[in-house]
């Protein structure tokens, strides 16, 4: 049992204030971001460009090499964890990301770069729930679902 404003639950932080959640989780992106073998250096506007979906032929694309397909693995899988829990911000593009795990080229690694570059960016971005009154509950979903 755990008592207080502040929780840590498997690596999700919770912070209760004034009756509001809020999920920050910066310390995990920040980990994310400094575990990525590459500087990222620069920012991006959004996480994702116009050629998301686009895809090189097996004959003309270029496979990393074993150490950052790895590494490509692991950031996609950490970013994964991200969305699902404060950022869903940028879950479009991790979702396309983690159907190219398993033959990553050079491509895939400029889109996780320029993920990580619009992270860098917003990093100080969080998730906060709040109640304004308990009486009626009222549900809003952003209707640009065919932007992508």
């Amino acid at each position: 049992m755990h008592t207080g404003d502040r929780h840590d639950y498997i690596g999700v932080i919770v912070e209760f204030r004034d009756q509001k959640v809020e999920v920050p989780m910066f310390d995990h992106l920040n980990k994310i971001i400094q575990e990525f073998p590459k500087l990222i250096n620069g920012l991006a506007a959004s996480p994702v460009a116009g050629h998301l979906f686009q895809v090189r032929y097996k004959t003309k694309a270029k496979y990393l090499s074993e150490e950052q397909a790895v590494a490509f693995h692991h950031m996609v899988i950490q970013l994964l964890f991200l969305i699902t829990r404060a950022r869903s911000d940028f879950g479009v593009t991790v979702t396309f990301l983690t159907s190219r795990v398993k033959q990553q080229d050079e491509d895939d690694w400029g889109k996780l770069k320029r993920v990580l570059k619009y992270l860098y960016g917003m990093r100080l971005l969080k998730l906060i729930l709040e109640v304004n009154s308990l009486d009626i509950t009222k549900w809003f979903v952003d209707a640009s679902h065919n932007v992508h």
